[in-house]
């Protein structure tokens, strides 16, 4: 038993450690990655003009793919001698050099399509830049003329960077998930003491027999229970350092972690060393009443407090309550406060969870059986230690089921006809970076390739129409539609071509509709002045003139308008087209249309439908594995603390079960007993639990503004699974039965 005992506190010990890792892994990577994000707080006091006499460096960043790997690419530039490098970085590359990450080094080796990509690989990127170690990275050096388009010049980079701040439903699903997910480990803990405490009853009782005074019990007991604690935090941090490495690859927002990200630090480990030694102590005295009092054992144990009804007013007072608080948080700005409606929610059912337990073992023993009538007598006279042994599956339960109503939330979020209207088999470049001349030797280049079907150049322009503006493309409209595989599209029928859901904008009757976000044709860095007037625009008009309807197509990807150049006449020479749209055949036409449109155009990137949605949706899809990854883990350690109390259970009663058997009680009933005792209240609370979780989890997607309903097998499963493993486990208890009711136990001298 102690050797059980020590386990439990150690598992514990590793999970509060890993919980604590979590804050600063976090800080971490922020910190590694802040050089690159210069619209931070911390980057704003060395921003610069392009043209500033001031030394400085020029740095832009854009995400390119391979295959299914995204691959993130920085660009940095120099404006002389003495330019500012990245902390850890020994100098900025060259011009037409490149410094890649191991992974995307390793990648380069196997992948002959990537080669040249980038420029002449110089060296590697120092893991003090990464995000972590599988992160693909490249950091290009170009002319400062090249970078300036789109970049930011920096006098330095800064050493700290912000946390992603989370929204929404996946913002409220992490907050009470921790929450919930702490408890159980907390539970086990507490349970491990317990556990403790009932093997060492025997000895303590026999001191007190022959004279030791309360205090010294008192001592004795925390002393023990002390050294017994530390023991098991010693162990927990070296399973901990043991285990770290595996918690490596569960990613998140950039991929596997650093193990030197996995810190708690000397704060973390303190507070553990700490606190859970402190608890066995003072669950050890709380448990001591019992040995003091009644030293010749349980014959003369008085039945504790009975637990009345009331237990449940708190219960059902806090339900409504957190539904009301998620409600009032539907623009995310009390998260404290939904947090503490949660934990309110959640010490109200371990509240309440004794009486329901009573409850059961009051049915129990009206129901008829032996193994019933004794199980149900022990729920009934005891019904806290009843309920402290299934507490942790409880709430491993409530947390499935919250997350399993929360998923459908999820999938919506992650369809991806809602985000990428654009077609399978075609891409999309970016190239706003790019003279007219220059997109027209990209263009001829891309035709050549051999596998790519249609290419055709695209200016773009957006119509404000309210929040939700109008995407427009002006080009040839049958190359276009070519080129992206749209259908149903009347070319010929009208120079401007509406999508039938913006019909309402040409109901402007005689006013012109005027399209922004229009580039001039003169690439301009930015920080420099503007082009000499009349060689540039930034907006056009279009004036009413023929148009017809074009289906609908979801997506931000996809043209709200199509309107031919020959519309504006010459105004279309003072504009510069900055997307250019093909379809494409095989994949190894793709990834050299991509090698040209990064080699030609600095900050150029090319996106298909796989790669908008995964750069939508990855981070999401992410998170909801590291959420199932937890889940998981709740129901080891509720499992864990299950096999603990049922084992604590059956040494606070070894003498009335070895005294039943030795009376002629059969083991098998005596096991069904010890079954019904941590089962019968499991199986009735269940029910309350994960509806208590569905709810939770739907209010928590309706707060978010979001509407798709769980299945009724999405909520049932979880909570189906649950019994099973309890089942299991119990199950696999049984042996201790046997042990536990030893003729020894008999023995009274």
């Amino acid at each position: 038993m102690a050797a059980l005992t020590t386990g439990a506190i150690a598992a514990g010990t590793a999970l509060l450690l890993l919980a604590l890792t979590v804050s600063p892994a976090l800080h971490a990577r922020a910190d590694r990655t802040a050089w690159t994000n210069q619209g931070s707080g911390a980057a704003q006091s060395v921003l610069v003009m392009l043209d500033s006499p001031i030394t400085h460096t020029i740095i832009s960043t854009s995400t390119d793919h391979y295959r299914d790997s995204r691959i993130d690419v920085v660009v940095l530039a120099g404006s002389g001698r003495g330019a500012p490098v990245p902390p850890g970085m020994k100098s900025l590359p060259a011009p037409g050099e490149v410094l890649v990450s191991p992974a995307l080094a390793a990648l380069l080796r196997t992948a002959p399509e990537l080669n040249g990509r980038y420029g002449r690989v110089v060296g590697p990127i120092d893991d003090g830049l990464l995000p972590g170690p599988d992160a693909l990275v490249a950091v290009r050096g170009v002319r400062a003329a090249d970078a300036g388009v789109d970049g930011i010049a920096v006098t330095g980079f800064p050493l700290h960077g912000d946390v992603l701040k989370l929204t929404g439903v996946v913002r409220l699903l992490l907050l009470l998930g921790a929450a919930a997910m702490l408890a159980p480990i907390m539970l086990l803990v507490a349970l491990a003491t317990r556990l403790s405490a009932a093997t060492r009853d025997r000895r303590l009782a026999t001191l007190r027999l022959v004279g030791a005074t309360t205090g010294q019990i008192a001592r004795l007991a925390a002393a023990e229970s002390l050294l017994g604690g530390v023991g098991g935090v010693l162990t927990g941090i070296l399973l901990f350092f043991a285990i770290r490495p595996l918690a490596t690859h569960v990613t998140y927002d950039g991929g596997r972690w650093f193990t030197s990200d996995l810190n708690p630090g000397l704060p973390g480990f303190a507070a553990v060393l700490v606190a859970v030694p402190l608890v066995t102590a003072a669950t050890t005295q709380f448990t001591l009443a019992r040995v003091i009092h009644s030293p010749l054992g349980v014959s003369r144990r008085t039945t504790p407090k009975p637990v009345r009804v009331w237990r449940l007013v708190p219960l059902i007072v806090a339900v409504p309550a957190l539904g009301v608080v998620l409600s009032a948080d539907a623009g995310g700005g009390h998260g404290r406060l939904v947090l503490a409606a949660f934990l309110i929610l959640l010490a109200t059912l371990l509240y309440a969870g004794p009486w329901l337990t009573r409850a059961v073992g009051l049915a129990l023993a009206r129901s008829g059986g032996v193994a019933r009538l004794l199980a149900g007598r022990h729920l009934a006279d005891d019904p806290r230690s009843g309920f402290r042994a299934i507490a942790g599956v409880l709430l491993a339960i409530l947390i499935v089921t919250m997350f399993a109503a929360a998923r459908p939330a999820a999938a919506e979020s992650l369809r991806d006809t809602k985000v990428t209207g654009v077609q399978d088999g075609t891409a999309q470049a970016k190239i706003f970076a790019a003279t007219p001349a220059a997109s027209a030797r990209l263009l001829q280049d891309v035709r050549a390739i051999d596998g790519v079907a249609n290419a055709t150049l695209v200016y773009e322009g957006r119509i404000q129409d309210g929040s939700d503006p109008a995407n427009v493309w002006i080009g040839n409209c049958t190359e276009i539609v070519a080129a992206t595989r749209l259908a149903s599209v009347p070319c010929g029928k009208a120079p401007v071509l509406v999508a039938t859901d913006r019909a309402h904008l040409l109901r402007t009757h005689g006013t012109a509709l005027e399209i922004g976000d229009v580039w001039g044709a003169q690439v301009v860095p930015l920080g420099r002045p503007p082009p000499p007037p009349g060689t540039s625009i930034d907006r056009l008009r279009l004036r009413p003139i023929a148009t017809a309807l074009m289906p609908t197509r979801s997506g931000i990807d996809v043209p709200g308008l199509i309107v031919s150049p020959d519309v504006f006449g010459q105004q279309i020479n003072k504009l510069r087209p900055t997307l250019l749209v093909l379809r494409y055949d095989t994949q190894s036409a793709l990834e050299r249309v991509r090698t040209l449109v990064v080699q030609q155009v600095p900050g150029g990137s090319v996106s298909t439908r796989a790669s908008n949605f995964e750069g939508y949706s990855s981070d999401v899809r992410k998170l909801y594995g590291v959420l199932i990854i937890a889940t998981l883990g709740a129901f080891a350690v509720a499992a864990l603390g299950l096999v603990v109390a049922v084992a604590t259970g059956l040494l606070q009663r070894r003498r009335p079960f070895a005294l039943l058997r030795a009376a002629g009680t059969p083991l098998r009933t005596l096991q069904r007993t010890a079954l019904l005792t941590a089962g019968a209240p499991l199986a009735a609370q269940a029910l309350l639990a994960a509806t208590l979780g569905a709810l939770v989890g739907r209010w928590t997607v309706t707060s978010a503004g979001q509407s798709d309903q769980p299945s009724w097998t999405a909520l049932l499963l979880p909570t189906a699974a649950g019994l099973a493993i309890a089942a299991v486990i119990l199950y696999s208890a049984m042996p201790m039965v046997r042990r536990a009711t030893d003729t020894e136990e008999t023995r009274f001298e």
